[in-house]
């Protein structure tokens, strides 16, 4: 799918990933472990796995129960955003829940990325509510949840180890409709000035 930003000039191609995208997305997760503002990978995993086990996750991405999708600008990797289907119980217990994940490059950011997509992302999900834990530090992504119309529902008090500063963090739950989150986004879309 192609995104134009009327305002910047700039085209967007959000695509499911393949195997063959493997050497890119391990440069770029590499890039971004070193990143301090990459809550994710500098803080929780600390490392990048090697580049045939990407092959192996992309290979069997865009399942039943993962969606991924990765964006590009002039053929370059931007940005990435997975939703993963039923991840508190068994898949077919929970097919309407899913949970968000998403990064941006440092470069790229501020640009209405993430809007353009989790839009994608939503759009090719039937789930009907999506859920994401944040890092109680991470203001922005806060803000792009609560843009969608997400609810803080918990503080779950040290919930998740940081890699960085050997010692637990508190995560924020949030959550809400599927439906509601892709009404917000298609605004957020028109307020950047991007078509598709």
């Amino acid at each position: 799918m192609h995104f134009v930003n009327r305002l910047t000039g700039l085209t967007y191609e959000v695509r499911e990933p393949t195997e063959q995208d493997a050497p890119t997305v391990h440069a770029t997760l590499r890039e971004l472990l070193d990143d301090e503002d990459s809550f994710v990978l500098v803080n929780y995993l600390g490392e990048v796995r090697d580049v045939q086990e990407i092959g192996k996750i992309l290979k069997d991405s865009n399942s039943s129960q993962r969606l991924w999708y990765l964006t590009f600008i002039n053929n370059e990797l931007v940005g990435g955003a997975s939703l993963f289907v039923a991840p508190f119980f068994p898949f077919k217990v929970q097919t309407h829940e899913g949970r968000l994940a998403y990064w941006v490059r440092r470069k790229f950011r501020g640009m209405g990325l993430t809007y353009v997509m989790l839009y994608v992302l939503l759009s090719n999900s039937g789930v009907t509510y999506v859920s994401a834990f944040v890092d109680r530090l991470n203001i922005k992504s806060m803000k792009i949840l609560e843009a969608l119309g997400l609810e803080r529902l918990a503080l779950l008090e040290e919930a998740i180890y940081n890699v960085k500063e050997c010692k637990l963090h508190d995560v924020y739950l949030y959550r809400g409709k599927r439906e509601v989150a892709l009404m917000r986004l298609r605004e957020k879309l028109e307020e950047r000035g991007f078509s598709y």
